[in-house]
């Protein structure tokens, strides 16, 4: 999805809501992934957690969780990067990134 404003514009990959490229008043704000890894460029929406969960397991409320394992043997960065969001354009200069989440790796359901 492309939203744009005169000369901003923005580029949003369904593929975990990334932001692959914001250019607001022709300047470029988002620094791009020289690698294609999406979190070493652009803006990458890490949720439900940002940073790292060692062995990739956690205990919430007297029941433990498991992650996806994406970092040897921990997990980071959250498990919405990998989903397809659904993408709506509202208008020229707007639009909407929504998504479902229910997973056993998480402890209730999230509607982003």
């Amino acid at each position: 999805m492309i939203i744009e404003d005169g000369e901003s514009n923005a580029e949003i990959s369904a593929r975990g809501a990334y932001v692959k490229s914001l250019i607001m008043g022709g300047k470029e704000i988002l620094k791009p992934s020289e690698d294609g890894e999406e979190t070493h460029g652009g803006m990458a929406i890490l949720l439900p957690y940002a940073n790292r969960v060692r062995n990739a397991r956690y205990l919430w409320e007297g029941k433990e969780y498991n992650l996806p394992k994406n970092n040897g043997e921990h997990s980071i960065h959250g498990i919405t990067r990998e989903l397809e969001w659904n993408l709506g354009k509202m208008r020229k200069n707007k639009g909407m990134c929504t998504l479902n989440l229910s997973s056993s790796s998480y402890p209730t359901d999230l509607f982003l």
